[in-house]
């Protein structure tokens, strides 16, 4: 992971040298998975956090979410260390509430589940995860226009 994001920065987090690397080099999928994660996420960081790095750890997990933030203060040429010291050992947590949870509420199965699903997420991440199962309860409920009981 660690070459995978020397060569992020030796292409100046661009996406165009990268494609030039990608006709002389053998990625595996992981590698270039990553690749794009980096190249995705980097460049979309406008300051590093917290609340935005556990979102990060979430939604990309820790390895991918941490080069990410390494890059984006290499670039800038800043330290990172103070902001790491309060993430580095913070474990993402599992949602709350699941699929089940919506469709017994009375959501036919399908898209909706999922648009309700993430709209709960968002809320709870942007609560930086503390909402517990009937506060996630309660906003889906009002998602779903009423329906949850």
């Amino acid at each position: 992971q660690d070459v995978i994001a020397r060569l992020v920065v030796l292409c100046a987090l661009k996406s165009s040298h990268i494609n030039i690397l990608n006709k002389y080099f053998a990625f595996s999928r992981e590698q270039s998975k990553l690749l794009g994660l980096l190249l995705t996420i980097v460049p979309g960081l406008k300051a590093a956090g917290e609340n935005s790095m556990k979102a990060m750890i979430y939604r990309y997990g820790h390895d991918a979410s941490i080069q990410s933030v390494l890059l984006f203060y290499a670039h800038r040429n800043a330290n990172p260390e103070t902001f790491f010291a309060r993430v580095k050992d913070w474990q993402a947590p599992t949602l709350p509430i699941s699929g089940d949870d919506v469709m017994k509420a009375g959501v036919a199965a399908g898209p909706a589940i999922g648009k309700i699903l993430t709209g709960v997420e968002n809320w709870w991440i942007e609560n930086n995860f503390t909402p517990a199962r009937d506060a996630c309860m309660k906003k889906m409920k009002e998602l779903t226009g009423g329906i949850a009981g």
